[in-house]
């Protein structure tokens, strides 16, 4: 198998007989192209533009202009992100992105890299 690797993102060709033999797709993961010979199934779509746009939001947000906005960061790693700061981030990723997000989308997103997925989905029009 080869692994490549793209910023904050993962990428990871597998052969369509690793797919079908050992499902190695995982929860995070989109549905495989038809192509025979390749299957690339990206997990952890998030784009490093989009990481890019929710760092200045995370810093603002939670006062401290440490933060980097990386796939894996979650509430629990930031001082002030409770629920009140969860609100407050929502609102602004809102107004960034000129999407909008259900609770019940809000209450199931457990770090930056799924926020950021979810992002770019409603972006892309999914």
């Amino acid at each position: 198998m080869k692994w490549l690797r793209e910023m904050d993102c993962r990428l990871y060709e597998l052969s369509a007989k690793d797919y079908l033999t050992e499902g190695r797709l995982g929860a995070n993961s989109v549905a495989p192209s038809t192509d025979i010979h390749k299957t690339f199934i990206r997990i952890g779509m998030c784009d490093n533009a989009t990481l890019s746009r929710l760092t200045p939001l995370l810093r603002e947000v939670f006062e401290n202009n440490g933060l980097v906005a990386t796939p894996d960061l979650q509430s629990s790693d930031v001082q002030g992100w409770d629920s009140l700061g969860q609100v407050r981030l929502f609102f602004e990723i809102e107004r960034e992105f000129s999407i909008r997000f259900s609770s019940t989308e809000i209450n199931s997103l457990r770090n930056v890299g799924q926020i950021a997925d979810v992002i770019e989905s409603k972006m892309a029009g999914s």
